[in-house]
């Protein structure tokens, strides 16, 4: 197994792309990743509030892997349970996974130093014609809040609890305490 990939050096990016073969595609970021000892996971962009929610997870899958307290096997696959908020691959499969056709995606790339991790980003995009739009992860949550509410289980009464930090914020930090709390899921 690859050393952990430090965190120092992430990107985390939001765009289009348009998958004809989802295991291709999966292989070719895998590859990509692999021959530069960096981490990079493509997932669905739809349950995402921020760039904060994926570094958290991250983070925390970082951390499980370093630990061994890990769910999954490599950390891309952990990442995507901590960010779905499970400890079921198909569950966060269903929740983050990639689908055919065109869609919203988060890219999200971690290397050892800021050159691997321009490479790796770099390369990645290209194969797999990443078409980069910050625009969608900002405004995701607005357009997106009720699926994120369902995904998460996150209800009007804990948005409520947290509404000084205004609508989107709260869901934000709704969706981050769900990361932080897969570690106790039975």
């Amino acid at each position: 197994m690859p050393s952990l990939p430090n965190s120092d050096f992430i990107s985390i990016k939001s765009g289009i792309v348009y998958i004809e073969d989802i295991n291709k595609t999966i292989k070719t970021i895998t590859l990509i990743a692999s021959e530069r000892n960096a981490f990079a996971q493509l997932c669905s962009l739809k349950p995402i509030c921020s760039k904060e929610q994926a570094l958290t997870a991250f983070e925390h899958a970082r951390s499980a892997i370093a630990s061994k307290t890990a769910f999954a096997k490599t950390i891309e696959i952990e990442f995507l349970l901590r960010l779905a908020g499970t400890k079921k691959i198909d569950n966060a499969l269903k929740i983050l996974g990639l689908r055919k056709g065109k869609q919203e995606v988060l890219l999200i790339v971690s290397a050892e130093n800021e050159k691997a991790l321009k490479e790796t980003e770099k390369e990645i995009k290209k194969a797999i014609k990443f078409g980069e739009n910050e625009a969608l992860l900002k405004t995701n949550p607005g357009r997106n809040s009720k699926e994120i509410k369902k995904i998460y289980g996150i209800g009007d009464s804990e948005l409520e609890a947290l509404s000084d930090l205004g609508k989107e914020k709260a869901l934000e930090g709704a969706a981050i305490e769900r990361i932080a709390l897969v570690a106790l899921e039975d």
